[in-house]
């Protein structure tokens, strides 16, 4: 590094595969030191990770063609910012209901309520009459939306970006709508109703206050 005026001249130094690069400085110095990148086993990765309490919300939209609806399960649904408004949920690559679901543009999402595991199940199968059983209708702005569940989001897609084995669906709601109830959840494998925690009331060890074991009876 050549010092000149006081301003330290910083090469670029790039990163190699299999290695990372931390920076400090120290008296005008920058230090480089190069780390082996320890790969996380995915067996050790979804374990690690299902203990997390997630929403299962259904992602539904209207076929342009036919007119038949189309639905997915996904349990990353959140916001993504307030302003302006956005929601992101994640879905695999290689999966064939997404690409007729998001070829619409427009998308129904509903938040499934804690009596709607067999609507869950049904939304859990491959075959294209997950709706045979399921309640819907069809909102204002027209997407379809499952009957019974705690609130519906009508949301426009923004982008979709590849990330990995999935792709990040970035959408901006255009109307919204609340029902009754309390969410379902999964965790670990079960679905479970989410409970509020009361101020000062006990909590079970392992329920983390929200998580009702009584409907744990695994997914389907």
């Amino acid at each position: 590094m050549n010092v000149k005026r006081g301003v330290v001249r910083r090469r670029v130094v790039k990163a190699v595969a299999g290695a990372c690069l931390h920076h400090s400085k120290e008296k005008g110095l920058v230090v480089v030191v190069r780390e082996q990148r320890r790969l996380v086993a995915p067996v050790h990765y979804r374990s690690a990770l299902k203990v997390l309490p997630t929403p299962v919300v259904a992602v539904c939209a209207l076929d342009s063609g036919t007119g038949e609806p189309h639905g997915m399960l996904v349990g990353s649904f959140r916001a993504l910012s307030s302003s302006p408004p956005l929601v992101s949920f994640n879905v695999g690559r290689s999966s064939r209901t997404w690409a007729r679901v998001s070829s619409a543009g427009r998308l129904g999402v509903s938040v499934l309520a804690s009596d709607q595991r067999m609507v869950s199940r049904s939304f859990e199968s491959r075959g294209d009459d997950k709706f045979r059983w399921v309640r819907w209708h069809v909102s204002g702005t027209g997407v379809p939306r499952l009957d019974g569940a705690v609130s519906w989001m009508d949301v426009d897609i923004r982008r979709v970006l590849g990330v990995g084995d999935h792709l990040m669906v970035i959408a901006a709601p255009v109307a919204l709508a609340e029902g009754a109830g309390v969410p379902l959840v999964a965790r670990s494998g079960g679905l479970f109703a989410y409970r509020a925690r009361t101020p000062g009331a006990a909590v079970s060890v392992g329920t983390g206050g929200f998580l009702d074991h009584g409907l744990a009876d695994g997914g389907g």
